[in-house]
């Protein structure tokens, strides 16, 4: 499976999202990044993230046989919590990357998972854990390809 990087990095409504949400440090303070250790069980980030240095800005993106496996199957993953709407939501993501927002992501759109949870979240600290049907949707109209569906909290 390929995904067009045109169709995966435009956003839908990013800046009116960004606006929307309250202002948070500068991208310049962010801290050194720490990332998610990998924890056994759960899905190790390095195997979506790998494919953010494949080709040129223009290039499709092939798939690896390991991402396209996970395809529909029920996953375990750790990540750090970034919001996607400016409310309390079911829907919003998760990042290896210990970042303060959206646009300080590094090797976006492939290290961003969004969530479809069964309860809303508005927001959360430290490592969370989340267990659901991993999903590739390359033409899902967020720009991330890798999205968890039917989720539930755990513990990381």
């Amino acid at each position: 499976m390929q995904i067009a990087r045109r169709s995966v990095f435009a956003l839908a409504g990013g800046a009116a999202l960004s606006a929307a949400l309250p202002p948070r440090a500068s991208c310049a303070q962010t801290a050194d990044w720490q990332v998610v250790s990998p924890r056994a069980g759960a899905l190790d980030w390095r195997v979506l993230v790998a494919h953010a240095s494949q080709g040129g800005w223009a290039a499709p993106v092939e798939l690896s046989r390991e991402v396209l496996a996970l395809n529909r199957t029920t996953v375990e993953v750790d990540g750090y919590f970034l919001p996607y709407l400016p409310e309390a939501s079911p829907v919003f993501l998760l990042t290896p990357y210990f970042t303060h927002c959206e646009g300080c992501v590094p090797n976006k759109p492939f290290s961003v998972l969004g969530i479809a949870a069964k309860e809303p979240r508005e927001d959360g600290t430290g490592v969370l854990a989340y267990r659901g049907t991993f999903v590739i949707a390359p033409d899902n109209p967020s720009g991330y390809p890798f999205w968890l569906l039917d989720a539930e909290a755990g513990s990381a």
